[in-house]
């Protein structure tokens, strides 16, 4: 199995030789993956168990309500 440092090596020898299309393709994915790792703070997994029981949802009859109500 190689070492984090030769797969460090190997990705930026790799990087060096794309073209400049394919190397956006895997920054894009590179993001992606960061994204994935991601996990809600205790405000939104708190959020997340109100809501699931349909406590603190506040409903609108058009998106014009809405946005009235928010002072927009």
């Amino acid at each position: 199995m190689q070492s984090a440092t030769g797969l460090k090596r190997d990705a930026k020898k790799a990087i060096d030789e794309l073209s400049e299309e394919r190397l956006r393709v895997v920054v894009d994915f590179i993001g992606y993956l960061r994204s994935k790792d991601k996990r809600p703070n205790k405000t939104t997994r708190e959020t997340f168990k109100k809501t699931d029981a349909g406590e603190e949802i506040t409903a609108y009859r058009s998106i014009d309500d809405f946005f009235k109500e928010m002072g927009a």
